[in-house]
């Protein structure tokens, strides 16, 4: 019985440790801080 509480608490706890460990979120300013939108080629064309 007492092998199955600690497996069975394992098996629980694993899924919260690998929560902690896993790397923050990327806030959405820091994800668009190297944007430039006048940066590249771009083929434009006038459509009638």
């Amino acid at each position: 019985m007492k092998q199955t509480l600690t497996l069975l608490t394992a098996l629980l706890l694993t899924p919260l440790w690998q929560l902690h460990a896993a790397e923050p979120r990327t806030t959405p300013p820091a994800l668009w801080k190297d944007y430039n939108p006048n940066h590249g080629h771009f083929n434009e064309e006038i459509v009638k």
